[in-house]
C-alpha cells in the first residue's frame, strides 16, 4: 500500500451501515461467480443494514477499513450460542469480509480479522467460525493462513 495513504480500521456505528451497501453488494456479486445463488440487489442490501443496525454492538459487530478516508473494506461478525446439548458456548461468526479487489493482498483483510479476533477474545467466545464458497481458493487460502481449519462441508440442493 502506498505509504502516503493513511489506513484506518474502526468500529462501525449505525450511521455507517447504509454507506457500506455498495461494498456489501460487490461482495455478494463476487460470490455469485463461485455459485452463490441468492439475489443481490438494493432490497437485500437494505435488509442487511436493517438486521445489522438492530444488533450492532450487542450481537453484531462491524469494522470498516478506510484508506485516506475512503471506505475500502469491512468485516461483519455475529454472535450466537451453541445449542444446549453442546454447552451453550458463545460462538463468533464472521459473516462477511470484503476488501476492494483493487487493493487486496496488502494486509487489510488480515487487519480486519485481527479486530474480530480481539473482540471475540474480549467476549470470551469459545471459537470463531467462518464459511466461504467451496470453489473460492483465494478465500480458503486466506482463512487457512489466518489460523482456521476446515471442519465441515455444507451441501445445498436448489429447489427452484
Amino acid at each position: 500500500m502506498d505509504s502516503s495513504k493513511t489506513l484506518t480500521i474502526r468500529a462501525a456505528v449505525k450511521g455507517d451501515l447504509t454507506g457500506l451497501t455498495p461494498l456489501w453488494k460487490m461482495l455478494y456479486s463476487f460470490l455469485q461467480k463461485y455459485g452463490y445463488e441468492f439475489p443481490v440487489d438494493d432490497t437485500t442490501a437494505q435488509a442487511w443494514v436493517t438486521a445489522a443496525s438492530g444488533q450492532l454492538g450487542r450481537f453484531q459487530f462491524v469494522w470498516i477499513a478506510e484508506v485516506s478516508n475512503s471506505v475500502v473494506g469491512f468485516l461483519c461478525m455475529r454472535l450466537t450460542f451453541s445449542p444446549p446439548q453442546y454447552g451453550r458456548h458463545l460462538i463468533a461468526h464472521i459473516t462477511e469480509l470484503y476488501v476492494d479487489e483493487r487493493i487486496r493482498s496488502r494486509g487489510l483483510g488480515r487487519k480486519l480479522v485481527e479486530q474480530a479476533f480481539a473482540k471475540a477474545q474480549e467476549l470470551k467466545a469459545h471459537s470463531i467460525e467462518v464459511q466461504t464458497m467451496a470453489r473460492n481458493d483465494g478465500a480458503i487460502s486466506f482463512w487457512n493462513k489466518a489460523g482456521f481449519a476446515s471442519e465441515l462441508i455444507q451441501f445445498r440442493k436448489s429447489m427452484k
